[in-house]
């Protein structure tokens, strides 16, 4: 990725772990959404469902 200014845009991610895989597909097609709607980098998200939580 590179910023207008020619030089390379710092890239975030977020992990998040979830209690159930419902509540993490539901986040991660949120973002999607999000992201599809802006055009916008939206950073990297990932989300993983755990149930040890």
């Amino acid at each position: 990725m590179v910023s207008k200014g020619g030089r390379k845009a710092m890239r975030t991610m977020t992990i998040r772990i979830e209690r159930d895989e419902r509540t993490a597909q539901t986040r991660m097609k949120a973002g999607f959404v999000r992201a599809s709607k802006s055009g916008k980098y939206q950073g990297e998200h990932r989300s993983f469902e755990s149930p040890a939580g």
